[in-house]
């Protein structure tokens, strides 16, 4: 450690009087008086270093000695060579030549490189928009091998006091762990992440479900109006919209389908079948010849089908039977019962 500014500054309290600028009480007053000074003291003055500054010599000249942590260029120490593995666009070294390190009197040297790290994380969006994902940062150092260096952390890995919260994630649990089979140092910070679901709830899930509802009342119009058509196309074009929305918003990932994006595209398919079918029922409306009989039997074979009677069992039905009053002779038919609580015959 120097000892030269401390002498300089005790040389600056002990003789102000040999510069001709202002100062009270051995303080300067602005940074004119700081540089004639110090020209008085370097420049033009005789003043020698190597002369003990004070007014006497008969008495010890108090130097006070204390040790702050001392700030060094990252680049005068060593330090490892991590970088991020999983990164997104580039791979480099964390940190920089001007950022400082703090050395403490122990040994201890704290690095703080700060960076803004973009990685590569694989999404499950299967129950989009309630889904939790979970993003691993993993840091190696490439030039040593966990024979020559031991990377670790400690308390949860990611300090959590200068987070801001997202308007669209919620952090639930941080952690960290090594990987031991690796080949050099490593260490990997885990976040996960769960997604708030309201903004997406208002914007896109409840206008689909109402389209879907509506969807359904396209029949109940009668072909008259003239409304029919119109009104199943404008519903597939709203579906397909959001169709469209949905496929922007969810991230492009082929190894799992959302939920959701099957139910929309269940409802855009079975809105494509409801307007064929409304188009068709207009036109058999305004047909002047008799319907063909094969179309009006595939259509009463269509209405049994969607209605179950074809699955259901017929029901047993009563019978009558003449009584002979003068033989006495009673028929042998057991007695059958009406369906749904008839009264015995």
């Amino acid at each position: 450690m120097s000892i030269y500014p401390i002498l300089a500054l005790v040389c600056l309290l002990l003789i102000p009087q040999s510069s001709n600028a202002s100062h009270n009480g051995g303080i300067l007053a602005n940074g004119t008086d700081a540089k004639q000074l110090y020209d008085d003291l370097f420049v033009t003055g005789a003043y020698n270093y190597r002369v003990r500054p004070s007014s006497t010599y008969q008495t010890p000249m108090t130097v006070f000695v204390e040790f702050y942590l001392l700030a060094i260029n990252e680049e005068d120490i060593w330090h490892p060579d991590l970088a991020l593995t999983n990164s997104f666009e580039d791979y480099k070294q964390i940190g920089d030549d001007k950022l400082l390190v703090e050395s403490c009197s122990d040994g201890t040297v704290y690095w703080f490189p700060f960076q803004v790290f973009e990685s590569t994380c694989p999404l499950d969006i299967t129950y989009f928009p309630f889904d939790e994902q979970t993003c691993k940062l993993k840091f190696e150092a490439y030039s040593y091998t966990q024979y020559e260096l031991n990377v670790t952390s400690r308390g949860p890995g990611v300090n959590l006091d200068e987070f801001e919260r997202s308007s669209s994630w919620d952090v639930t649990e941080v952690s960290w762990e090594t990987d031991a089979d690796a080949y050099g140092p490593n260490v990997i910070f885990s976040i996960t992440m769960k997604r708030k679901p309201l903004f997406i709830i208002q914007t896109i899930v409840f206008p689909i479900i109402a389209c879907a509802l509506l969807n359904t009342c396209v029949f109940v119009l009668p072909v008259e109006s003239g409304e029919r058509s119109g009104f199943a196309v404008t519903m597939f074009l709203a579906l397909a919209v959001f169709l469209t929305i949905v496929s922007t918003t969810l991230p492009a990932n082929s190894d799992t389908v959302a939920v959701f994006s099957v139910y929309l595209i269940i409802q855009t398919t079975a809105s494509v079948l409801i307007t064929v079918i409304a188009n068709l029922s207009i036109r058999l409306s305004i047909l002047s010849d008799p319907i063909p009989k094969w179309l009006h039997k595939g259509m009463n074979r269509t209405r049994l089908l969607l209605t179950c009677k074809t699955c259901k069992r017929r029901a047993p039905t009563s019978e009558v039977h003449p009584f002979d009053a003068e033989s006495g002779d009673v028929p042998k038919k057991s007695v059958d019962y009406e369906p749904h609580g008839g009264e015995p015959t």
